[in-house]
């Protein structure tokens, strides 16, 4: 379904994004080089409304990126990203970014999320081990071509290791 282009952000929901995306890293697309740039802040203004001077004319997010890239925005109305450095007051369209993969989560998380992290996580050994069994199977990493490529070799068999329980006796534990 498409979003709608005339869209606009309440401040609330701009202070939930500013959190979420304060410090991630993002690469652009309206350019033809692949470029990197962390997030500071999102700006107040929309790109349509946000403005800086281009030799000796004010002009817009919106209307820079249109004559400078050939690109019109489908969503002039959202506030454009903060690049770093601070300094040179970089500001580029959301639509343009995409969040770089594999980033870790530097901020507090909600409760919510904590919750979820937890119930996730928190599983009796028995069937945490079950899940790891089933991963290994639907992977199929005997028959990966790459792995195989670089001659490596993943052991299907869990690792056993000694260690105390809370009861402070000795027992065997499966460590994936």
């Amino acid at each position: 379904r498409e979003m709608r282009t005339d869209v606009s952000l309440r401040d609330s929901d701009k202070v939930i994004m500013k959190k979420h995306l304060k410090m991630l890293k993002v690469t652009v697309r309206h350019q033809n080089q692949k470029r990197v740039y962390r997030v500071l802040d999102l700006t107040d203004k929309p790109a349509s409304k946000l403005s800086f001077e281009v030799e000796g004319r004010q002009m817009s997010v919106a209307q820079y990126f249109q004559k400078q890239y050939g690109y019109q925005l489908k969503y002039p109305n959202l506030p454009c990203l903060w690049m770093s450095p601070k300094q040179k007051r970089t500001y580029i369209p959301m639509e343009v970014c995409d969040i770089v993969e594999g980033q870790r989560c530097v901020r507090k998380l909600t409760s919510d999320e904590v919750r979820t992290m937890i119930r996730a996580t928190a599983k009796k050994p028995h069937l945490r081990k079950q899940g790891i069994d089933e991963q290994f199977k639907f992977l199929n990493l005997d028959q990966d071509p790459y792995l195989k490529q670089f001659n490596i070799n993943v052991e299907r068999q869990q690792v056993s290791v000694r260690g105390k329980s809370k009861k402070r006796e000795w027992k065997t534990l499966r460590i994936a």
